[in-house]
């Protein structure tokens, strides 16, 4: 007879943090599971109450610590009450008291370190490590985090799963007229390499384009003062953290999408540009060239020339335009939070069976 499962809690940590990709993960892949499994619960601090999302989900809050403090004390003991068999920790950190699948979406702070706040870097260098000796089992979002995975810690490639990300379904094609502007989606720090792209983009001399770049600092990066560059660089507007619906309307509206990244666990933003018809040059660095395949031109992100002239030549033939927004198109089906739900389901029910709370 099978045995039923008791509990799988899902850690709702990120329901109190900002959107980016890591939370991006968590929230899209979660609205999935609980459709696959309404009884499995999100536990998230108190400070979560008002989120938005929050809405959608069966979220149990509980505690009024916050951050890794709420992570590391309150959910560990809600999730013990809640005989909890398994928690689900989706945003790269997990309790170290209790039974956990963790998703490492790379290791950016190994890497590259100096990109980060040295609090963030002790920290991670600590807790990381205690985590992974610990966990059931391991995930990250593709090939080339699993491999920078294993490289960086003492971890069998069999042993880590890769459950891909997926564009909201928010993220439409809505047939609106293309405007003369480039646009860049990310948090703003070095590794996004924004620099070099405010670089390019005044070198390829389209006066008629403006770069428009979406984004703000996360507290765990040190950030460059990228508005040195403004008084020089009037056609680029940083348009700082914007809703989803003004997002959407971006891409759908951005005669080109430029990601020029270097590095990347996964990179969702080209998904998300090309699911609204929106022609992506992207970096040729980390995991993008298996997210986008051939459906997007690429860069060397080191080489404000290679950019210059990758921007220059896209720009000025319309039909490699067309090309490239109907490859965008095919490559988006590749990719569905349903889909990766049923996979990390799959994933769920197999460390509970060899754990022996399935049989």
């Amino acid at each position: 007879m099978t045995k039923p499962v008791k509990k799988v809690v899902i850690n709702g940590r990120f329901l109190s943090q900002k959107m980016t990709g890591v939370q991006r993960y968590a929230l899209e892949l979660t609205l999935e599971l609980q459709k696959l499994h309404p009884d499995w619960v999100v536990v998230s601090p108190n400070s979560a109450k008002g989120a938005a999302s929050a809405q959608s989900l069966n979220v149990k809050f509980a505690g009024c610590l916050k951050g890794h403090l709420w992570e590391q004390l309150v959910l560990p003991l809600v999730a013990k009450r809640l005989g909890a068999d398994l928690v689900l920790n989706f945003c790269n950190t997990g309790p170290l008291f209790a039974s956990n699948l963790l998703v490492l979406h790379d290791v950016s702070f190994k890497r590259h370190p100096l990109n980060f706040s040295r609090s963030f870097r002790i920290f991670y260098s600590l807790l990381i490590p205690l985590l992974l000796r610990s966990v059931k089992q391991l995930v990250t979002d593709s090939d080339f985090s699993r491999d920078e995975i294993c490289d960086v810690y003492p971890i069998q490639r069999d042993d880590v799963e890769v459950i891909y990300c997926a564009p909201s379904p928010i993220f439409i094609d809505k047939g609106l007229a293309r405007s003369p502007f480039i646009l860049a989606v990310s948090s703003v720090n070095k590794l996004k390499n924004f620099d070099r792209l405010m670089d390019a983009f005044v070198a390829a001399e389209l006066y008629q384009y403006e770069l428009k770049i979406v984004g703000d600092n996360h507290g765990s990066f040190n950030s460059d003062n990228y508005s040195s560059h403004l008084p020089e660089q009037p056609r680029v507007k940083f348009l700082g953290r914007v809703s989803d619906e003004d997002l959407v309307d971006l891409y759908n509206t951005a005669t080109l999408f430029v990601f020029p990244s270097l590095y990347e666990g996964f990179g969702i933003p080209p998904l998300e540009a090309q699911a609204c018809g929106c022609v992506c040059l992207v970096s040729n660095a980390a995991s993008l060239p298996e997210v986008c395949g051939t459906s997007a031109a690429y860069f060397n992100p080191e080489d404000t020339l290679s950019l210059t002239k990758s921007i220059r030549e896209l720009l000025a033939d319309e039909s490699v335009l067309q090309d490239y927004k109907l490859k965008g198109f095919q490559n988006i089906d590749k990719f569905s939070w349903g889909e990766s739900a049923a996979r990390m389901s799959r994933v769920v029910e197999e460390v509970l069976y060899e754990s022996g709370v399935c049989s």
